[in-house]
């Protein structure tokens, strides 16, 4: 979950003809990235663009052991790096890796609930998460998604349940922590907002909400800068 005008995940970035643009974006960047990060070369070929179409029931990324190592290696790079341009390719190599599930029709399932929430069509978009749920409860941008959607709802109760969902099977994801720091700014609990956009930005520094929200939540804590 993440993004501003108080929406922590602009869904409609992530519908089909974007998404689509993206990959193929970030596969010819990546190629590049994985070998100045250190990516084994077996990983390296399961990033490559094209895998996927042969293979019915896995993505690019290979397995979730393998995806995992993808996301330890770009969150390294993420960390280390002072360069924004850099820092925009990583940042949405893990949106798009977060986004596979190693199932086809889990992830098409989950661009479709998307573009569903993008279009204002919340009910559609919470049955087909629904569904997600149950099929891949172990997929944290399934719980991430369906987040979102009760965020943009008002259902803020259940919406901080699935991020607490979310966190328990990918701690660093930044848009949930985001997410979850907008809810509580909401519902005025300011010290917590703040401890969740400031655990945000530890693993994304580049996130706009340390410079859109934290000041405002500080000021509304009484807390100085020195």
């Amino acid at each position: 979950m993440r993004g501003p005008r108080d929406t922590y995940e602009s869904v409609a970035t992530w519908d089909a003809t974007v998404r689509s643009c993206l990959k193929r974006l970030c596969t010819v960047l990546f190629a590049g990235l994985v070998i100045s990060i250190g990516v084994s070369p077996a990983i390296q070929y399961g990033a490559r663009a094209g895998e996927s179409a042969h293979r019915k029931d896995a993505n690019r990324y290979g397995s979730q052991a393998e995806r995992e190592q993808i996301l330890d290696a770009l969150f390294t790079k993420l960390r280390d790096t002072k360069d924004g341009f850099i820092a925009q390719t990583i940042i949405q190599q893990i949106w798009l890796t977060w986004h596979q599930s190693g199932r086809r029709d889990i992830d098409d399932l989950l661009s479709r609930a998307k573009i569903n929430a993008s279009e204002g069509e919340f009910e559609a978009a919470l049955k087909k998460l629904d569904r997600l749920i149950q099929s891949a409860p172990d997929f944290a941008e399934a719980w991430n998604g369906r987040a979102t959607v009760y965020f943009q709802m008002g259902r803020y109760k259940e919406s901080l349940a699935d991020i607490a969902e979310t966190l328990k099977r990918e701690p660093r994801h930044f848009g949930a922590l985001a997410g979850q720091g907008r809810i509580y700014l909401r519902q005025e609990n300011y010290q917590a907002a703040l401890g969740a956009l400031n655990e945000a930005l530890r693993h994304n520094p580049f996130m706009s909400e340390g410079e859109s929200l934290i000041p405002v939540i500080r000021k509304k804590l009484g807390i100085r800068d020195l």
